[in-house]
């Protein structure tokens, strides 16, 4: 998971390099909280763990929030909406130690409203 800090992310760059970079997040975290919960360790170990993991996740999808909306053309936002689900599977894994979370998903809501709101034009 080191790697992944390495990994730079421009706005402007190719929606596949995003998409890639999103997929390797979630199946690395994924695979990481699922080795966690197997662990023979208490609890509160666990949960430390936990929230160490989720704090690198929130940054890994921070460090894509402008390229993802400056990324996807009209049209193209299925590919935005799956960005956004593979973001919500991981917090549904990490859901019990991240109390912060709520603040960056209404970010991350207000940025997709806002760019829906872009595309279709308000009500």
């Amino acid at each position: 998971m080191d790697l992944l800090d390495q990994i730079a992310i421009f706005r402007g760059c190719e929606p596949s390099v995003i998409i890639s970079y999103i997929a390797i997040v979630r199946e690395a975290y994924l695979q990481a909280c699922t080795n966690l919960k197997k662990e023979d360790i208490n609890i509160q170990e666990r949960q430390t763990k936990m929230l160490e993991q989720w704090k690198q996740v929130e940054k890994h999808f921070a460090k894509i929030k402008y390229a993802l909306l400056d990324c996807w053309p009209v049209g193209n936002e299925p590919d935005l909406m799956a960005a956004y689900a593979s973001f919500a599977l991981l917090y549904s894994l990490y859901k019990e130690v991240s109390d912060e979370v709520l603040n960056l998903l209404l970010l991350i809501f207000h940025s997709a409203t806002d760019y829906i709101l872009f595309i279709f034009g308000s009500p």
